[in-house]
């Protein structure tokens, strides 16, 4: 009779973290500007929490969110809530009342923990339409509401043995919210083996080593918490702050000898812009991973001459997170614009492909389908994510170039109609990104006929092209003078007929230029 041996761990987030204080104990695990832990201490604190939710009544399945600024506690109750076999629903910290309630409910979330920041509106809900909310605060030197848990004070009295729990590979271990560019954020359910795997391609595709010193500051709610945990899987050493200003990241970089970083778009632009950027010693930064908002090949040239060939672009969405395509950094070659333009190759496991069923696109240009073996299966409220042969519709509209990389062309819904031909907004920013009075810009299209509200993403509404501008310091740019740098770049037919100046372009609560919010008075 063959002896098989054991039976193989399952793969789960829980047989991952229960292995780190074994393999890594001593060495520090996460940093803030007040707060070391270690690997042991680390263990010890996702074990405690993780008892504390089962005391406080929740079961295998049941869901707790997180609503903080990036502190070493959101990640405490990411795996906490993992070795508990329950579900985190992680939030931005920069989200509406509204969408809050939403998400509270639509994920049934029965705990939450909160940062002080955040303690007003988390009061205001529980006082409202939560009442049976258990509420998990970290108070810092803010006094905790009545009604609260004090975090500190749950651990100190918990079992420092983590829970016995069973947990299936395909057990729902997070729900995340899509950005809502659309419409209203939707649910996202991801398995222990989605999320487990997805750690794994995060780790190979962008470079992620075991002595890396990796820097965080955009919401640990999006991107950055995925990174966050591959890099704890793998043994790094993660750096925490919140957002903060291109000075102050420069001076980081230096002060903590951080090897690997992932920065949205704007972030890498305010770097470049920064009087700081070539007095400060960023030597140490081996790695910077973009991605979330696109970049034009003039910045991105900028970055490769100022920090050299460190840069990683990825592209993903939330139903594959981060890890869709990757532009690694041999293909970052400032000579080769038609590469800086991609967003790289399928990683591996990846399958892209384009979709041109719904539009009529020329040939090599449609809607970009995803299929990956980490990619969620169905949102939510029980919608598929993807149509009968698995692939994602990502509403992204692009082409593939010779070399097989993904070209990124628009998203579908800001696709301007012009001349009855489709005219792709990020073209158009790209050369007025190049004028050297302006700092940031967002070009929309709006409807030509102002007597009638048509439906916002129409895309049989013909619509004249408006660009909204930041200037660089006190520069002045006129319509004429826009116009006619703009005629020496772009197609007769792409005519910008509108221009406004702003101070600043809103934002998303994950960072992205809101397009959305710009078209509203118009449509």
């Amino acid at each position: 009779m063959t002896n098989h041996g054991p039976a193989a761990e399952p793969m789960t987030l829980v047989s991952a973290f229960d292995t780190l204080a074994h393999s890594h104990g001593a060495k520090t695990a996460i940093r803030t500007d007040n707060t070391e832990l270690t690997y042991t201490d680390l263990d010890e604190r996702t074990a405690k929490l993780a008892n504390i939710f089962r005391s406080l009544g929740l079961e295998s399945q049941d869901s707790v969110g997180i609503l903080m600024e990036n502190r070493s506690e959101f990640i405490v109750t990411q795996i906490a809530a993992a070795r508990a076999g329950i579900v985190v629903v992680p939030l931005n910290s920069a989200i509406d009342k509204h969408s809050f309630e939403s998400i509270l409910a639509g994920a049934n979330v029965r705990t939450l923990v909160v940062g002080p920041t955040m303690f007003d509106l988390a009061k205001e809900i529980q006082q409202t339409n939560f009442k049976s909310l258990d509420i998990i605060g970290i108070k810092d030197k803010a006094d905790l509401p009545i009604g609260f848990h004090g975090f500190e004070e749950l651990l100190l009295k918990a079992d420092a043995d983590p829970p016995a729990v069973t947990v299936d590979p395909e057990d729902a271990a997070a729900i995340h919210y899509t950005g809502g560019t659309t419409g209203q954020p939707k649910g996202t359910l991801h398995t222990h083996y989605s999320v487990l795997l997805n750690i794994y391609a995060h780790i190979q595709e962008v470079e992620l080593r075991p002595n890396d010193r990796q820097l965080l500051v955009t919401p640990l709610g999006h991107s950055a918490g995925r990174f966050a945990l591959a890099g704890l899987v793998n043994g790094a050493t993660v750096v925490l702050r919140e957002r903060v200003d291109s000075e102050s990241l420069l001076q980081l970089i230096e002060d903590e000898s951080i090897t690997w970083t992932y920065l949205i778009p704007t972030m890498i632009s305010d770097l470049l812009e920064s009087p700081s950027v070539e007095e400060t010693d960023v030597e140490s930064l081996q790695t910077l991973v973009y991605g979330s908002a696109p970049i034009t090949p003039s910045r991105l040239k900028e970055g490769l001459e100022v920090f050299g060939d460190i840069f990683i672009q990825f592209y993903g969405l939330a139903e594959v997170p981060n890890i869709a395509t990757i532009l690694p950094k041999a293909h970052h070659r400032p000579e080769d614009e038609e590469s800086l333009k991609s967003a790289g190759f399928p990683a591996t496991l990846v399958e892209v492909r384009l979709f041109s069923d719904e539009l009529d696109f020329d040939d090599n240009i449609g809607e970009v389908g995803i299929k990956a073996p980490y990619a969620v299966g169905e949102y939510l409220d029980g919608t598929s994510t993807h149509d009968s042969d698995g692939w994602i519709k990502t509403g992204d509209i692009g082409r593939i170039d010779d070399e097989g990389r993904l070209v990124l062309l628009d998203r579908k819904q800001d696709i301007i109609i012009a001349g009855g031909e489709p005219v792709y907004s990020t073209e158009v920013e790209d050369v007025i990104q190049r004028h050297p009075d302006v700092h940031q810009v967002a070009v929309i299209g709006i409807p030509e006929s102002a007597h009638e509200r048509v439906r916002m993403h129409d895309l049989t509404v013909e619509q004249s092209i408006k660009a909204v501008i930041v200037p660089e310091g006190d520069a002045e740019i006129t319509l004429e003078e826009l116009q006619e740098y703009c005629g020496e770049q772009l197609s007769e037919r792409i005519v910008i007929e509108s221009l406004d100046t702003v101070g600043k372009l809103p934002e998303t609560a994950y960072g992205k230029i809101d397009k959305r919010l710009l078209k509203e008075p118009y449509w």
